[in-house]
C-alpha cells in the first residue's frame, strides 16, 4: 500500500505540489490584501481537496504519471480527463456524512466534559475525531470503491459498491486504520521533532514552506486512502471474475 502510493505520488509531484502551493498562495493573497471574510477560501481549500481526490483515484487506477508540462493543457489521453460530476456528487455526500458524524461525537463527548470557552471547544473536536474515526472507516470498508468506479466512469451505485466492500472489508478496514494511522503518527513525530527544531526562531519564509509542507503531508494523507480504495477495488473485481469462471 505504502509502495504503491508513493510511486503514484512521488511520479506526479509537481501536480501534488502545484496543489499544496495553491492553498498557501491563497492565504498569502488574502493575509496581505486584508480581506476579512474567508469564507471564499474555505470553498476554494475544498474544491481543491475535491479534485486531487479524484486525480489520485485516477491516477493510481491507470498507473499514468503526467508530464508536468501536460498539466496546463487538455489532453484526451490523459488520465485525468472525464465527467467530474459522478464522483463529485458522491464524494460530497461522504463529507456530509462523515461531518455528521463527527457532529454526533462532539455533542457526546462535551455533554460528557462540559466546561465552556473556545479552548474548550477545540479539545472537545479533537477528542470526537478518535471515535468518529473508526466509524468514517467502516463506511468506507463497506461502500468505499464506489469512489474508484466513479473516477473510472465504471458502475458506481451503492449497491454494487457494498457487495464489493463485504469481499473485501477486513483488508480494506485494516489498511485505513493500520495504514492512515501509522502515517498520521509518522506525520505528528515529524511536526513534533520541527516544533522543537525550529523554537522561536521562526520567520515569514520558514512559516511559508512549513505551510506547503504541511500541505504536501495532507495531500499525501488524502492519497494513502484513495489507495487502499483503489486496492479494494480491484481485488473486488478480481474475486468477481474468479467466481464466474469457477
Amino acid at each position: 500500500m505504502y509502495a504503491r502510493a508513493g510511486r503514484t505520488f512521488g511520479g506526479n509531484f509537481p501536480l501534488f505540489a502545484i496543489f499544496s502551493a495553491i492553498p498557501v498562495a491563497l492565504d498569502l493573497f488574502i493575509e496581505f490584501a486584508n480581506v476579512r471574510s474567508s469564507s471564499g477560501a474555505i470553498g476554494a481549500n475544498l474544491f481543491l481537496y475535491a479534485l486531487i481526490t479524484l486525480y489520485s483515484h485516477r491516477l493510481l487506477l491507470s498507473g499514468k504519471s503526467i508530464p508536468f508540462s501536460a498539466m496546463f493543457g487538455r489532453k484526451q489521453n490523459s488520465p485525468l480527463e472525464g465527467p467530474q460530476k459522478p464522483f463529485m456528487l458522491r464524494l460530497v455526500a461522504f463529507w456530509l456524512f462523515s461531518a455528521v458524524v463527527w457532529a454526533l461525537f462532539c455533542w457526546a463527548v462535551y455533554q460528557i466534559a462540559g466546561g465552556e470557552g473556545r479552548d474548550v471547544l477545540y479539545v472537545v473536536m479533537i477528542i470526537a475525531l478518535v471515535p468518529a474515526a473508526p466509524v468514517v472507516y467502516v463506511a468506507l470498508a463497506l461502500f468505499g470503491t464506489v469512489f474508484p468506479a466513479a473516477a473510472a466512469l465504471q458502475d458506481a451505485a451503492m449497491s454494487n459498491a457494498l457487495a464489493r466492500g463485504k469481499k473485501t472489508f477486513w483488508r480494506t478496514l485494516f489498511r485505513l486504520i493500520a495504514g492512515n494511522g501509522l502515517f498520521t503518527l509518522a506525520a505528528l513525530a515529524g511536526a513534533t521533532f520541527l516544533f522543537f527544531a525550529v523554537g522561536g526562531g521562526i520567520n515569514f519564509a520558514l512559516e511559508t514552506f512549513l505551510s506547503f509542507l504541511s500541505g504536501l503531508v495532507g495531500l499525501f494523507g488524502i492519497h494513502l486512502t484513495a489507495t487502499a480504495l483503489c486496492m479494494a477495488y480491484e481485488e473486488a473485481r478480481e474475486l468477481s471474475e474468479a467466481e464466474v469462471f469457477s
